[in-house]
């Protein structure tokens, strides 16, 4: 007979850790399972914003490696321009110590764990959750998936394509201390190398974390190349070893075009699709959307009703994904036309960073930028160019 749960998390990145640990710290009976062993690596850039602060409810301060005050931006690895802010706006980690130290809080929690298994299966038999797996049957009353943007489950029971994604390849470049030095405190932004994208680098304490993510379907050559191309162009980099090249997708946000849950399931993190448009940027959304999850599930569990989910999810995080997207739709569609206009309004940038540290919100900074007269200047501009697009461009960052 299949042991009994009141949840199962499948996966054991932020967005199910988050979730087991809001669950077990509330007395209810959980079982979290991921398919690798734990402390296990995780291709990421590994910039956590400083919002993240705000909802977890415990320190992590141990395992981060470098804190951010601002950044540095260019356009083609050239024109750059470097914006600071008054406190710090992410902390750098590297991600196996960071989930790792999710997972132990989740189990101090009394959330059990099972690592190192793959689910073979899960049924929804109205009443109950079953999950196959390697170790044996485990039933539950809710089943959280939180297994990522290639999630078996969301493709079994609410048809969602992983291919809506954009793709990313990094490496961890090991670097001596004086070139970390270079940018310690502060991260490097590069647009224009890659269509519908960014490429990066980040401080870390021993190395760098290089980056280029761009939407799959705007690429007209791999991501390889162009991540190549980009590493090209940057002095720091050079003479280093650029080995352990890693690849991982960001999904699509899809908004209410999509259910992220049913009666039994509910999606979290990159599995729901909850991850930033305009940076790419799943951590805080993973973090929050396991903890409303739980929320959801403390809630309902005696009613056996999880509706709520769903609602607190589009209430909470759709409209500022939705702000997001509009942002990216702006920057990424004419990046060379908005590299000129932060150049001449830095104060945009550091307006940008209270959104990363939960001072202010994408649909605030968004209405500000609608009502900037640079900014309605520039559609004007980009409108001629683009003959016949007002329509278009109307509906891509109107209200």
């Amino acid at each position: 007979m299949p042991i009994k749960y009141d949840a199962i998390i499948s996966g054991l990145g932020p967005a199910g850790s988050a979730a087991a640990y809001e669950l077990a710290s509330k007395g209810l009976k959980v079982l979290a399972i991921d398919k690798a062993k734990f402390p296990r690596y995780k291709a990421c850039g590994g910039s956590v914003s400083k919002k993240v602060d705000k909802i977890l409810k415990f320190d992590f301060s141990d395992v981060v490696e470098d804190t951010t005050n601002g950044a540095v931006f260019s356009y083609k690895s050239k024109r750059h321009l470097f914006v600071q802010h008054d406190s710090p706006i992410a902390s750098m980690v590297m991600r196996d110590r960071f989930d790792n130290l999710l997972v132990n809080m989740a189990k101090k929690a009394g959330a059990d764990i099972i690592d190192n298994t793959k689910i073979m299966g899960v049924k929804d038999d109205v009443q109950n959750i079953v999950v196959e797996t390697e170790k044996g049957s485990f039933q539950a009353r809710v089943l959280i998936a939180a297994d990522g943007a290639s999630s078996s489950i969301a493709r079994e029971f609410f048809d969602i394509d992983s291919k809506a994604c954009s793709v990313t390849i990094e490496s961890e470049v090991t670097a001596p201390k004086e070139r970390l030095e270079q940018i310690k405190g502060r991260l490097m932004i590069d647009f224009g190398n890659i269509p519908y994208g960014y490429a990066w680098i980040f401080p870390k304490k021993d190395c760098f974390s290089v980056g280029i993510a761009g939407v799959n379907s705007k690429l007209s050559k791999g991501i390889k190349e162009y991540f190549a191309e980009f590493v090209r162009t940057q002095d720091m980099l050079k003479g280093l070893e650029i080995k352990n090249q890693r690849g991982w997708t960001i999904p699509e946000f899809f908004g209410n075009k999509k259910r992220i849950s049913n009666k039994r399931i509910l999606l979290v993190g990159d599995a729901a699709h909850l991850a930033d448009p305009f940076i790419g940027e799943g951590i805080y959304y993973a973090i929050r959307s396991g903890q409303i999850a739980a929320d959801a599930v403390i809630n309902g569990i005696y009613n056996d009703d999880f509706r709520a989910y769903e609602a607190d999810i589009e209430k909470e995080i759709y409209p500022e994904l939705t702000a997001a997207q509009k942002l990216a739709d702006m920057v990424y569609l004419h990046p060379k036309a908005w590299y000129s206009m932060l150049e001449s309004e830095p104060l945009l940038i550091k307006r940008y960073y209270d959104v990363v540290i939960g001072k202010s919100n994408y649909k605030e900074f968004v209405r500000e930028i609608m009502e900037n007269s640079r900014i309605k200047v520039l559609c004007m501009i980009i409108k001629g160019w683009l003959k016949g697009s007002l329509s278009n461009c109307k509906l891509k960052i109107g209200n």
